[in-house]
């Protein structure tokens, strides 16, 4: 039995998910609907991980699904090839996206620090002091501390 029918029907559930990534990316550069200073954007969101990682890069093999739901598509082996191929490009781009994002949260926010300046108070290069646990430090993060509060009160609930 062919598979192409799956094949279609994964291709667009990708369709949306690839978009959605791309639409979250573009807003990491307008936080509350701002436009900021290049210097108040958070480092890692020049690295396009939802535009290019999880958006393009899925998008390609979700074309390719999507043609492999036509009429003898197991017949055609370089097409199959192709899909393989795309498909593994689409996961590498997932991965990327996957592995930008978890950097960005075990760095933490970049912060205004009361003086004007931005910096990332709670980044390190050790794993052994989260941001999400330094809550005494939450004084150094004037313009964003009422936003993230929330987020870290759940986390140190958990722990």
């Amino acid at each position: 039995m062919c598979t192409g029918k799956c094949s279609k029907c994964i291709g667009i559930t990708l369709f949306p998910l690839a978009a959605c990534a791309i639409v979250c990316n573009i807003l990491l550069y307008f936080p509350n609907g701002q436009v900021l200073q290049l210097s108040e954007i958070t480092d890692l969101v020049w690295f396009f991980h939802g535009i290019l990682g999880a958006g393009i890069l899925v998008i390609l093999p979700a074309f390719m699904m999507l043609g492999a739901g036509g009429a003898g598509c197991c017949a055609n082996r370089c097409g199959m090839l192709l899909s393989v191929v795309l498909a593994v490009l689409g996961f590498a781009g997932g991965a990327y996206c996957v592995v930008i994002s978890s950097l960005g949260l075990i760095g933490g926010p970049l912060c205004d620090t009361g003086d004007g300046e931005y910096l990332y108070p709670f980044r390190n290069n050790t794993l052994d002091h989260k941001w999400t646990r330094w809550l005494h430090m939450w004084h150094m993060h004037e313009e964003k501390k009422d936003k993230y509060f929330w987020n870290v009160n759940d986390l140190q609930d958990k722990h």
